[in-house]
């Protein structure tokens, strides 16, 4: 998911067209409804769990299941919108609660920061339940907060290399490994000297066969190949209607897109 949530710009259309003016140079990069839309009918594909999500902004309330108490004390001016819950896209949210990726890596903040997702089978209003808890708990001051996530950071560290260190670290058994219901969020700082920037992660893929039903050449099963994803291509000829240069709203009617093979 390219760009970050504007409430003013999210079920427009992608009206902007260069020459850019003052407005359109801000507005562009603001996320659309239409492109979070396409991308929840992916979860109708079980059979192909996905591997890594990217986006610009952070999930919003991601901060809950890291240590936000050690983010506040790199970005102070955080806290408000902490505790009131509006540091990120509601719907980057959305879709991390609905995909369930492995692996979600964001920017957009300027500061390193992990944390891990488990989801439940009935996750809405229990995880709203649990932000809310742990926003009661920084607003009073509660040590509780800072402990459960100075826990809960001990088992969501990222081991690989950083702009300040050019050793790679051995796994550390203490890490868990990932389930169908986790997931583990990395955001990197900026590309600056002595800043946090850079780390090199291995992820295996959850699906390494091909979906061609022809047979792999001699000694060519083993390399890495890259392919259209036939389910995507469907999505977007279901909802190409939906691709709209208009400053109106996007009708997208039930939103619900049948994804075929």
């Amino acid at each position: 998911v390219s760009g970050i949530y504007s409430p003013h710009h999210y079920k427009l259309g992608r009206f902007e067209v260069a020459p850019y003016g003052q407005s359109e140079l801000r507005s562009v990069y603001h996320t659309r409804e239409v492109e979070v839309k396409r991308l929840e009918a992916l979860a109708s594909m079980n059979e192909r769990p996905i591997d890594v999500f990217i986006s610009h902004d952070w999930p919003r309330g991601i901060y809950h299941h890291g240590n936000v108490n050690q983010l506040l004390k790199k970005k102070p001016f955080f806290q408000k919108e902490v505790l009131d819950n509006s540091l990120g896209s509601p719907a980057n949210e959305q879709l991390l609660h609905l995909l369930k990726p492995r692996y979600w890596f964001s920017a957009h903040l300027h500061v390193k920061f992990s944390a891990e997702i488990r989801h439940r089978s009935s996750e809405g209003p229990q995880r709203d339940s649990d932000d809310a808890t742990k926003r009661s708990a920084l607003k009073s001051g509660d040590g509780t907060a800072q402990e459960q996530t100075t826990e809960e950071s001990a088992t969501t560290e990222f081991h690989g290399m950083e702009s300040n260190d050019g050793n790679c670290p051995d796994s550390n058994p203490n890490v868990q490994s990932l389930t169908e219901q986790m997931t583990r969020f990395l955001s990197l700082d900026k590309c600056l000297p002595k800043r946090r920037h850079i780390q090199i992660m291995h992820v295996e893929p959850s699906m390494t066969t091909r979906s061609s039903t022809e047979s792999p050449s001699a000694g060519v099963e083993n390399t890495p190949w890259l392919e259209y994803d036939t389910q995507w291509l469907s999505v977007l000829s279901q909802t190409h209607e939906w691709t709209q240069r208009t400053r109106s709203p996007v009708n997208l009617a039930n939103g619900n897109v049948p994804v075929t093979k």
